[in-house]
Parts: C-alpha cells; structure tokens; sequence
C-alpha cells in the first residue's frame, strides 16, 4: 500500500494539492513570513497522528463491537529551535471517548490498541517522543 500527495505552489506563501477530491491548502505560519490562509504542514502533521489513532480506534471498536456515543483524538506537536534549525521536540496525543457503562472497559481496551497499533506513532517515536493519554467517559 502507498499513498502519495502533490503540491503546486500557489504563487504566494502556500501551495493546494487534490487529494481524494478534496482541494488541500497549506500555507506558511504568519510569524515565518506566510499569509497564515490555510493549515502550516505541522498542524497537517498532528491532525494526521490524530487521525491515525482514530481510524486504528475506529478499527478495534468495530472488531470488539463497542458502542461509543462520541470519540475525539488531540494531538500537539511541539516544535523546539534547535542549533540546526526547527525540529519536532514531543507529540502529545489525547484519546477522549464516551460510551454506556457496560462499555467501559472495552473502551479501555480499544485505547490500548489504539496505541499499540498505530502506524504513525509507532513510525516517529523513533525519531521523537510520542505520549498518548487517555480518558473514558461513561454516561
């Protein structure tokens, strides 16, 4: 399996790229000297980690049959300037779910394969450090 994405610059401080039939747009942070119009590559970055966890949630969920009434995944990425330039220090992720009490603990569950299995976190906590916290709400 391979994914791919192509960016064509906007002519100003940005680029959009078709993906899935979807127009992406990335522009440069306003302090670098961008128009700040559309997300900087590190808040694509972290939605993308947040998004890996969800969907990896999302799979266990489906196989253990929880019922989840709402699920929602943070992730920050802190950027450090270093002696080389900028880098990405730390990801701090976050999984909130709420589900029914009979469904606590196969939520728990799901929050630990969530982390185990996602592809993202395990790829770049090699190269930095990921943390992944969790909460479960029972109604």
């Amino acid at each position: 399996m391979n994914f791919s994405a192509e960016l064509e610059w906007d002519g100003k401080t940005g680029a959009t790229s078709p993906i899935k039939g979807q127009q992406l747009a990335v522009d440069m942070p306003v302090e670098f000297g961008g128009l700040g119009r559309a997300p900087c590559p590190d808040e694509l970055f972290a939605a993308s980690v947040a998004g890996c966890l969800l969907t990896t949630f999302l799979y266990f969920k489906n196989r253990l049959r929880l019922e989840v009434t709402q699920l929602k995944v943070g992730a920050q990425a802190k950027i450090e300037k270093g002696p080389e330039g900028y880098r990405i220090a730390e990801v701090e992720c976050e999984i909130r779910v709420e589900v029914t009490g009979a469904n606590e603990k196969a939520a728990k569950e799901c929050m630990e394969l969530a982390r185990k299995y996602c592809h993202i976190t395990r790829t770049i906590e090699e190269a930095v450090n990921v943390r992944v916290s969790g909460q479960v709400n029972v109604l």
